[in-house]
């Protein structure tokens, strides 16, 4: 028979035991921790013969370097002006670095990226009036093979010369696309679809259009998804006087692809009603648009989006009961006096510095379904704060300016969902429209908030 001490000794258990489990837990402040570490990008340049290359970055503390070169002494910011060959910056985390350039007279620029193992482009002319090539930087110290597959309006292009292109170690190598389907004897009349896979190594890749329709460095889409938020292109001086918006949606999934095309502008998103000039790839109507695996297709948006600064939704649908939606990408792209271009991108996380440009802004798309808040810090050359704004971002798609003069601006949101591109209207006063997006963002502000639930002991 038990003792009476180890039966007293059960219920005091018993009960700490329940009550730990019924009680509600405590109000504990959860603690909160910044993320740091270094990340390392690469910077493309342009063709010294026909336009400047600037590239400029902020930080706390930032690096720079030519390819395979020595680092120069930490700071925090950087400006280097018409480089020999693609720079290489490295920095904590709030590191944001912009590569601007003037190409035939017309600006090109971008976020610089760190590399990668995949990219995605939707929307690439490869013709007579518009050039198209994949400009691929080899970081590492071993080299890199890529393997770039062309997807058309009727599906997967036969182009075996791009498998396992080798790229060397600190090497810049341009893929031009056009050389490359003449090779194999493919021609193509509706813009392509790109997508890049590195077999060995990592890379930095970009796209590079040039041509009649303007010129356009591109950053990579987020990769294939059923869910993607295009952030807004805004409107062109020449809106309605020769400029045009296109909207590109590759299925990437295997069966057919059924898209709802949603446009996000001052208030929730509404269907946007355009007809599909694509080709027979595929077709809008009640029922969205649909779309062919393995092919791409265009939807031309211009008078859908009525010239307004409106981002785009992108929802992949089951094509008919017992369907699984299938991954897709998609970007818009502006083409008037010149082009200017945006793909799907994840959303913003914590924050980013950003180098101040002249007259620059950031546009904001905010697909919901609660308004969220940027933090928009000022800082002079020397990384000191001079000032801080907040910004509320409703549901919907808004312009910010950026006044700041000279130094950088650090960029924080509070909330989720929000993507952000950098608009750029004239680099060394040759007017255009350059769009960066701004990606996942770095670690200025990016904190990770731990949860303590007291009843786990």
């Amino acid at each position: 028979m038990r003792s009476w001490a180890t039966v007293a000794a059960a219920v005091v258990a018993t009960a700490t035991l329940v009550t730990a489990l019924l009680a509600p837990g405590r109000d504990v402040p959860d603690p909160v921790v910044t993320v740091a570490g270094n990340t390392t990008v690469a910077c493309p340049v342009g063709d010294p013969v026909f336009g400047q290359t600037t590239v400029v970055g902020a930080a706390d503390s930032l690096t720079w370097s030519t390819l395979g070169g020595e680092a120069s002494q930490p700071g925090p910011s950087v400006r280097v002006t018409d480089p020999a060959g693609a720079v290489v910056v490295t920095g904590d985390q709030s590191m944001g670095v912009l590569s601007l350039a003037v190409q035939q007279n017309k600006p090109v620029g971008l976020l610089c990226a760190m590399p990668s193992a995949s990219g995605w482009w939707d929307g690439v002319w490869v013709n007579d009036q518009e050039k198209s090539a994949v400009v691929v930087t080899n970081l590492d110290e071993t080299t890199a093979t890529v393997t770039i597959t062309v997807l058309g309006d009727t599906g997967t292009l036969p182009v075996p010369a791009l498998r396992q292109i080798p790229v060397k170690r600190f090497e810049t190598r341009t893929v031009d696309l056009a050389t490359f389907l003449a090779g194999a004897n493919v021609t193509v009349t509706h813009p392509v679809a790109i997508e890049l896979r590195a077999d060995t190594g990592r890379v930095m890749a970009y796209l590079n259009s040039q041509g009649s329709l303007g010129q356009d460095w591109r950053q990579s889409s987020v990769a294939p998804s059923t869910d993607l938020v295009i952030p807004g292109v805004p409107a062109t001086s020449d809106e309605g006087t020769g400029s045009n918006r296109y909207l590109f949606v590759t299925n990437h999934g295997d069966n057919i692809a059924r898209v709802q095309v949603l446009g996000q502008g001052s208030g929730p998103a509404v269907p946007l009603a355009a007809a599909n000039e694509g080709g027979d790839s595929g077709q809008t109507g009640a029922s969205g648009l649909v779309v062919q695996a393995h092919t791409t297709t265009l939807v031309d948006v211009s008078q859908a989006l009525s010239g307004e600064t409106i981002g785009v939704v992108v929802h992949a649908l089951p094509f008919a009961d017992g369907d699984q939606p299938q991954p897709v990408t998609a970007a818009l792209v502006v083409v008037g006096n010149d082009m200017g271009s945006v793909a799907a991108q994840p959303p913003l996380a914590g924050g980013l510095r950003l180098p101040v440009v002249k007259d620059s802004s950031l546009v904001a798309t905010n697909p919901g379904p609660n308004a969220a808040t940027l933090t928009l810090t000022s800082r002079d050359e020397t990384g000191q704060v001079t000032g801080s704004n907040q910004v509320e971002v409703p549901v919907g798609t808004q312009a910010i300016p950026l006044t700041a003069e000279t130094g950088a601006t650090d960029v924080e949101v509070r909330g989720e969902g929000v993507r952000a591109v950098l608009v750029v209207p004239a680099v060394q006063g040759a007017p255009g429209l350059v769009v960066a997006p701004l990606g996942a963002g770095g670690a200025s502000g990016l904190k990770v908030r731990l949860r303590y639930d007291p009843t786990l002991g």
